[in-house]
């Protein structure tokens, strides 16, 4: 998942969009957590209405979590293969 973290970071930098000279990283991390913020009310917004969310928008939730992750040099990966493997043992709640 690295790869597809820094891929992803590359387009984004392609696009024209990243760190601006006056943005420090944790601002630049505000603003992509946002957009995930804005993009799952979108995925809400069609469960609402009792209608699976097309695959582009769970992608668009995605992408800039995964543009946040390589920003702050995460290994998403790896957090999250732990993550699931510890919820295993905290059983149903």
């Amino acid at each position: 998942m690295r790869r597809l973290q820094k891929y992803v970071l590359d387009c984004i930098h392609q696009r024209g969009y990243g760190i601006t000279e006056n943005e420090s990283i944790p601002e630049y991390n505000v603003r992509q957590y946002l957009k995930a913020t804005e993009e799952m009310g979108e995925i809400a917004r069609y469960l609402f209405d009792r209608q699976s969310p097309p695959a582009t928008e769970i992608a668009d939730v995605i992408i800039p979590l995964l543009a946040m992750a390589e920003m702050l040099n995460y290994d998403l990966e790896t957090a999250i293969t732990e993550k699931v493997e510890n919820d295993i043992e905290r059983g149903i709640r």
